[in-house]
């Protein structure tokens, strides 16, 4: 996967919103006849009684005379899922994943496409790791943009001496590759001939 970016939330971030729900399998044993009083108790602990129980794998829950000790086995932490993004939980941890595409994020996938995809006719023309290539590319008006905005990054992932555009490319001696349904790109990919 490609994460562009990781920050640590703090617990009372508002980005997660958790709640919990009775694992009835291991209260049942345990709640006897407490258990409806319980089960809505539990769905209804606040944020901060959350915390407490995850916090201290034990939260204290009165019931007029009896307190039950609520532990963190005796229910299923769940979190809000966030529009825009994927939640998902193990444990203690949580991961959250903004699933939002930028256009500079748009602009990396597609260079990191391209870049795989001449890696792929290196291997299929027999070319080493190392050799220094030339290519051409003939592409979209867009895709020359993202080329250029991600130029150095492009040229020294597939070690090329030279990389440019041209408007017309032979078909024959050229490789023709897709980054999505919409931008299909030829290419020529040559074992270059200038050192480094």
């Amino acid at each position: 996967m490609n994460v562009e970016e990781i920050s640590f939330l703090e617990e009372g971030s508002t980005l997660l919103v958790k709640r919990v729900r009775p694992n009835f399998k291991a209260l049942g044993p345990k709640a006897g006849g407490l258990m409806k009083q319980l089960a809505e108790r539990i769905n209804g602990l606040t944020a901060d009684e959350i915390a407490f129980l995850e916090q201290n794998a034990l939260l204290p829950l009165r019931f007029g005379e009896a307190i039950f000790d609520l532990a963190l086995e005796d229910v299923d932490i769940l979190h809000d899922d966030i529009p825009g993004w994927q939640v998902a939980s193990q444990g203690r941890l949580t991961v959250a994943l903004d699933t939002t595409i930028t256009e500079a994020l748009r602009e990396k996938g597609f260079a990191r496409e391209l870049i795989n995809r001449i890696q792929n006719i290196r291997k299929d023309i027999g070319l080493e790791v190392t050799d220094r290539i030339d290519v051409k590319i003939k592409a979209t008006d867009y895709i020359q943009a993202v080329v250029r905005s991600n130029f150095d990054y492009i040229r020294s992932e597939i070690l090329a001496t030279t990389l440019g555009f041209e408007e017309a490319l032979d078909p024959v001696s050229s490789h023709s590759v897709e980054l999505d349904e919409q931008t299909p790109i030829l290419l020529t990919v040559h074992k270059s001939s200038h050192g480094h």
